[in-house]
C-alpha cells in the first residue's frame, strides 16, 4: 500500500513505492507514468509504432522453415498490414482520394 499526497492510504497494491517530494506513494499518486505512455499520435497509427515494428524484425531470425512463415514473421506482417492500415485510414481523414483507398483495402482484406 501507498500513501497519497494528503497522507491517506490509496488502497492499492503496488511493488515499488516511490519518493514523490516529502511524501511515498505509487505511481498514480504521484502522476508517474513510462515514456512508451507519453508517446504521442505522431509516432503511433492503429496501435502500431514504428519502434514496434522495428523491434519486431529484429526478433526474426529465419523466415521460412520447412516452407512455411515462422510465427515471429507472421506477427511482424501483421505489424505491418495494421500499420500500413492506419497510415491509410489517417490518409483517409485528410484527403477525399484516400477514403475510397480505405475503403477497398477494407473490402478485400
Amino acid at each position: 500500500m501507498s500513501l497519497s499526497k494528503n497522507g491517506q492510504y490509496c488502497g492499492r497494491r503496488v511493488g515499488v513505492i516511490y519518493s514523490i517530494g516529502k511524501w511515498f506513494g505509487c505511481r498514480h499518486c504521484g502522476d508517474i507514468a513510462y515514456a512508451s505512455q507519453m508517446r504521442g499520435g505522431k509516432y503511433r497509427w492503429n496501435g502500431v509504432s514504428i519502434p514496434d515494428i522495428e523491434r519486431a524484425e529484429k526478433e526474426v531470425k529465419r523466415y521460412y522453415y520447412n516452407g512455411k512463415p515462422t510465427r515471429k514473421y507472421k506477427r511482424l506482417i501483421k505489424l505491418n498490414e495494421k500499420f500500413e492500415m492506419g497510415l491509410i485510414t489517417m490518409g483517409a481523414r485528410f484527403d477525399k482520394r484516400f477514403a475510397r483507398i480505405a475503403e477497398l483495402a477494407k473490402k478485400y482484406k
